[in-house]
C-alpha cells in the first residue's frame, strides 16, 4: 500500500476498512495487508469470488494451490481508510515484515514500491482523489509553460496539424456534432446554452485584460496559418448559408429564428463609466458612476 494517504480519508460508511493477517498452511509464513477501496467487506477475504490481496506472490500460490490453501488469522476494523492504512504500516515497520523471513510482504510502506492505484481513487478530506490531483496539475502545467510565445498544447497541436493537414477539420467537425446537441432538460443546444451563460458583464471576454488577450492570440494565429484560416473560414461560412437539415433550414436560419424569441440581449440597454459598456436589463440597478449610452470602440 502507498505511504502517501493522507489523514482524513473516509470512505462512505456502508464500507468497512480492515487491516488482516493470512497465513499459508504449508509454510506457516504470513502476509498482512489492508482494504479500504469502496468494496472493503472483511466477510468477502479470502474467498473464491471475494478478496486474495494484492501481493502476486500470494496470489501465485492461490493460483497453484487455491484458497484453501490460506488461513485468516486476524481482522481488525476501521473507521476509515486512512486508520487502516495507518495500522498496517505501523506493523509492518514493527515487525520489520520486508526484511523478515516469516512474511510473504516485500515491503514495509516505506513508498519503496509504485504508487497503490487502488489507494489514488480514494478522496481526501475535500472529495478529491490523486488521480483528479495529478489531472489538474498536469493541465496547469501545459498551459502555464510557455516556449516562444505557446504553451504546451498549443506547441503539440500544431505540430499535429501540420502532420496531418486534415486534422483541423476532423475535430472542428466533431466539435460542432457535440455543440449542436441539444439537453432534453434545456431544450438548447450548447452554442444557445454557452449565449445565454455569457451575457452582458457575465461574459469573461468583455473584461479588458481578456479581450486583449484573445485579440493577441486570434492575430497571431492568423498571420502564421493565413491560409488555413482562409480555407477554414469559406468552409464555415459556406456550410452555415448553405447546407440544410431535414426542416430545409440552414444553421444561420435556425440561429435567427431562435434569436427572434429567446435574444437574452432584448429589452437591455447599454451604460457606461466612462472605460467600460455593459447591458442592464430594465429591472437591473444601475451600478454607481454608469451613465446611459455605449463607448465607442476604436477598429
Amino acid at each position: 500500500m502507498s505511504a502517501n494517504l493522507k489523514e482524513g480519508t473516509q470512505l462512505m460508511p456502508i464500507y468497512t476498512p480492515y487491516f488482516y493477517i493470512i497465513q499459508e498452511i504449508d509454510s506457516g509464513k504470513y502476509y498482512a495487508g489492508s482494504k479500504y477501496s469502496k468494496n472493503a467487506d472483511p466477510d468477502n477475504l479470502m474467498k473464491e469470488e471475494g478478496y486474495i490481496t494484492s501481493s502476486k506472490l500470494v496470489r501465485s500460490i492461490i493460483e497453484e494451490k487455491g484458497v484453501s490453501a490460506f488461513k485468516v488469522r486476524k481482522i481488525r476494523k476501521f473507521e476509515t481508510a486512512f486508520e487502516a492504512y495507518n495500522y498496517e504500516t505501523r506493523f509492518l515497520q514493527k515487525v520489520d515484515a520486508k526484511r523478515n523471513d516469516k512474511f510473504f510482504n516485500m515491503h514495509n510502506n516505506d513508498g519503496l514500491f509504485a504508487y497503490d492505484a487502488e489507494c489514488r481513487k480514494i478522496p481526501d478530506k475535500n472529495g478529491i482523489t490523486s488521480y483528479q490531483k495529478g489531472g489538474k496539475r498536469a493541465a496547469e502545467t501545459k498551459t502555464s509553460t510557455i516556449v516562444e510565445g505557446k504553451n504546451i498544447s498549443q506547441i503539440a497541436y500544431y505540430k499535429a496539424v501540420a502532420k496531418n493537414p486534415k486534422l483541423y477539420e476532423i475535430r472542428a467537425q466533431k466539435t460542432r456534432e457535440t455543440m449542436m446537441q441539444i439537453d432534453p432538460a434545456s431544450g438548447l443546444n450548447k452554442y444557445q446554452e454557452m449565449g445565454m451563460k455569457r451575457t452582458g458583464e457575465r461574459n469573461p471576454s468583455r473584461k479588458p485584460e481578456n479581450a486583449r488577450k484573445i485579440s493577441l492570440g486570434r492575430k497571431r494565429y492568423i498571420a502564421q496559418n493565413k491560409d488555413i484560416w482562409a480555407s477554414r473560414q469559406s468552409n464555415l461560412n459556406k456550410k452555415l448559408s448553405t447546407e440544410k437539415d431535414e426542416d430545409g433550414l440552414t444553421v444561420r436560419d435556425k440561429h435567427s429564428l431562435w434569436m427572434k424569441e429567446h435574444n437574452p440581449t432584448k429589452g437591455t440597454k447599454w451604460f457606461n463609466d466612462g472605460k467600460t459598456n455593459i447591458r442592464l436589463k430594465p429591472d437591473e440597478r444601475i451600478p454607481e458612476g454608469f451613465f446611459p449610452g455605449k463607448i465607442k470602440r476604436n477598429s
